[in-house]
């Protein structure tokens, strides 16, 4: 700090920093200027200033556009680089998530039954059933997942025709092996498709015993 009486150090490329007192509102304050690359004195950055820098900063490195070669100088462009940046970033952001949530109900059924499944690993491992055990248990679900032929609920709002269709389509096989059914009309066909209920057993298991 230059004592009173003294006189300022020249400016020179061997004085990069100098510090000057000024007196504003009868207040004493120390000036700090800085030698830029054009080989001339800059003035410190006020506060605000300072701040919008250090925002400008932290949004350029969480939003990861990079600094890149060409930065923000004036105050004008530091506020415009922080609106672009933050409206890109929630933009981004918006278009992924609707992405993933589209994806995600492609498959309606398969995301119910990865949730089903992983309900079942949490259970199966809380309470440390033997690995054997687990296997047997996942490939009953599995098995079930990829041999279901159950009738949803929403057929019954179906017309007669439809329904009659429908139902004959899914289970008209099993049905027609029966010897007593096989001389039935289509109508009491389906009746007893729809009042059918169904039960999954994995390879290996007893129907009977």
């Amino acid at each position: 700090v230059d004592e009173p009486g003294t006189k300022t150090p020249p400016l020179s490329p061997d004085n990069p920093t100098i510090f000057t007192e000024e007196v504003v509102d009868g207040r004493t304050k120390i000036v700090v200027s800085c030698l830029d690359g054009a080989g001339q004195y800059v003035r410190e950055a006020t506060t605000d200033v300072k701040y919008l820098i250090s925002l400008y900063v932290t949004f350029t490195t969480l939003t990861t556009v990079g600094y890149g070669d060409i930065t923000m100088r004036t105050t004008p462009e530091l506020l415009f680089g922080i609106v672009m940046m933050a409206l890109g970033a929630s933009t981004f952001a918006v278009i992924v998530g609707n992405m993933a949530a589209l994806l995600g109900k492609l498959d309606i059924r398969a995301t119910a039954f990865k949730e089903r499944m992983e309900d079942l690993d949490d259970f199966m491992h809380q309470e440390n059933l033997p690995l054997d055990l687990r296997f047997r248990t996942r490939a009953f679900f599995e098995y079930g997942y990829n041999h279901s032929r159950d009738i949803p609920t929403s057929i019954g709002e179906l017309s007669t025709s439809l329904r009659t269709e429908v139902a004959l389509h899914l289970y008209s096989d099993l049905i027609t092996t029966v010897p007593f059914f096989k001389d039935c009309g289509k109508n009491f066909l389906t009746e007893v498709i729809l009042r059918l209920r169904g039960q999954t057993l994995s390879p290996g298991d007893y129907l009977y015993e």
